[in-house]
């Protein structure tokens, strides 16, 4: 008989602890509204390359829209391209072919830099991504 009048006070209990704990919490933050990225928006995509003073033409590979592009270029190295989104996947590496000094790849989108990096010694390769 005990037990039949025990576990209704244990419910009335619990229940009114529960009830006593949520009206003191605080409310939950408000959720910041969630901010979309198009990206499917035309972009222009900046690949650069920069050496030290003496360095030749490194090897340089780029993504472009139609396909990919293998070129041994002077330095400064600069080309624009544009392209339909991000999802195209910008990507530019440079191979060191001299065997001192140092090279450098930077990426940018819309004028902003996304990517850069440097290589030294020869044959290293520096790469970025977009």
């Amino acid at each position: 008989m005990l037990r039949s009048v025990g576990a209704p006070i244990l419910v009335a209990i619990t229940f009114a602890l529960t009830v006593a704990s949520c009206a003191q919490s605080e409310p939950a933050p408000a959720r910041k509204p969630v901010e979309y990225v198009d990206v499917y928006k035309d972009i222009t995509v900046t690949y650069e390359v920069l050496g030290s003073t003496g360095v030749r033409s490194p090897r340089v590979h780029f993504v472009t829209p139609t396909g990919n592009s293998n070129q041994q270029p002077p330095i400064p190295f600069k080309q624009e391209i544009a392209m339909r989104s991000v999802a195209d996947r910008p990507y530019l590496m440079v191979v060191h072919v001299d065997d001192s000094g140092w090279v450098m790849c930077r990426i940018s989108i819309d004028g902003k830099v996304v990517s850069e990096n440097r290589a030294s010694g020869q044959f290293s390769s520096a790469e970025c991504r977009g």
